[in-house]
Order: C-alpha cells, then structure tokens, then sequence
C-alpha cells in the first residue's frame, strides 16, 4: 500500500528521532523509531541539501545511475520481533534487503514511492484521534485480536541534530 513520508520528527519526552509514514488512502500512520544518524540522512535528503563530500546515500543514488539502475519503490514488508523489515525494488535486478531508514533516505533521493504491507499497517498502524499538525495523541495497535493500548506522546518538531547527543536506540516497533 502507498505510504506518504509526512517527515522525520522528535518523540518527547523520550527525545527519540521517528520516520513518520502515513497512508496514502487512509488514515493510519506509521512510525518508525530509528537513531540519530539514519534521521539526520533523511531530513537532510528531505532539505534536498548538498553536503560538501557526498553522504552514504548519495554515492548508492550515484552507484545506482552509473550502473543504469533505477529504484522501483522501498516497501517496508514485515514487522518480526518488533524490527521492521524493508526491502528496495530494483530495474531488473529483483529486490535488496534493507533498514527501513536506509530505504527511505534512498526514497527521497529518488523519488522513489514507498510502501508498507498491509500486514505492516494492521500491526503498528497509529491511529491519530487529533491530527491538528503536532501529533498529540497516538492509539497503538498492539497486534490483530489485542487490545489497542493508549499512550500519549507529543511529538512536536523536527529533528534537529546540532541539540542531541549521539546515543540512540536501534530501530524498533511502536509495541
């Protein structure tokens, strides 16, 4: 299922960088809590900034066109053990295992679509009872046939890497 990338944003009061995906035709989101590092390459993709010596992720994208590869899509396809699984759909060349953030700081280099499986979206698919642009609420789905939990968590503005500390966790579920 198309996914939109609404952006990288901090979760309070924990301080924890999330990629934010919302569904393209409905109305669940999809965060992905993901470290400093893999935030900070997205928001700088994002930007559309240009660093004086390329970053990871610039040079695949250059990789990519030397070798007249083009990025079908990213799909984040699975949600084992409470770590996303993603992959990257290539032009004739099947599909490449991934982090979700590497995929999509990919994604946005190319503007390449990114999907989530539906399987995905009924797990840790967020309903947000009060999308006023801040995210005041999130209703966690804590999986088919389980009560769905209610926890508050403000998130409240973008990532900015020059107040933070370099130690963040992995990336994981939202159970």
């Amino acid at each position: 299922m198309p996914v939109t990338l609404i952006g990288v944003r901090v979760e309070q009061p924990s301080n924890s960088p999330i990629i934010l995906l919302k569904e393209a035709h409905g109305d669940r989101y999809l965060p992905i809590w993901v470290g400093e590092v893999e935030a900070t390459a997205i928001a700088i993709g994002l930007q559309g900034a240009v660093s004086a010596k390329p970053l990871t992720h610039d040079v695949f994208c250059d990789v990519l066109n030397r070798l007249g590869v083009q990025l079908l899509n990213v799909t984040v396809s699975a949600l084992k053990d409470g770590i996303f699984e993603s992959y990257l759909s290539l032009s004739g060349h099947g599909t490449v295992t991934c982090r979700p953030s590497d995929g999509i700081a990919l994604a946005v280099r190319t503007g390449a679509p990114i999907l989530a499986s539906a399987e995905v979206l009924d797990i840790a698919g967020v309903a947000l009872p009060n999308d006023d642009g801040h995210l005041s609420a999130l209703v966690l789905r804590s999986g088919p046939g389980r009560e769905p939990r209610i926890c508050i968590r403000p998130i409240t503005r973008p990532v900015n890497s020059a107040a933070r500390t370099a130690s963040w966790p992995s990336e994981k579920s939202v159970n």
